[in-house]
């Protein structure tokens, strides 16, 4: 087991950002920790890549991609409904759980700030 730690700007780094990008591509990852940190005095995210040394990176294989289905030709005029609504209520919930999770790590580091 190998580790790679990362650190970026919270305020964002397109150079390091595609930097780890491209290790995560490149490299068979076990696990990826992320955590919100304040360093001096500036917000980052910090992460620590945990990967398998000589293996290669998992994903799909090259190739031509399968065909997308495309469910309103599939399903009933009703059950596409169903989907839709299913559908739509899964990205509003994934949306509100980012929104916690990113007010929870600015309420962390303001703790943090006031700490020090």
């Amino acid at each position: 087991m190998q580790y790679h730690i990362v650190m970026i700007p919270a305020v964002g780094s397109p150079e390091l950002e595609e930097e780890l990008n491209a290790f995560l591509r490149s490299h068979r990852v076990v696990h990826v920790a992320r955590q919100l940190e304040l360093v001096d005095n500036c917000p980052s995210w910090l992460f620590c890549v945990e990967w398998l040394e000589g293996s290669p990176p998992a994903g799909p294989k090259p190739g031509p991609r399968a065909k997308r289905v495309d469910y309103k030709d599939v399903l009933s005029e009703d059950d596409f409904a169903v989907f839709a609504a299913l559908r739509d209520k899964r990205k509003e919930l994934a949306s509100a759980k980012e929104r916690r999770e990113a007010s929870a790590g600015a309420r962390q580091l303001e703790r943090e700030r006031r700490a020090a």
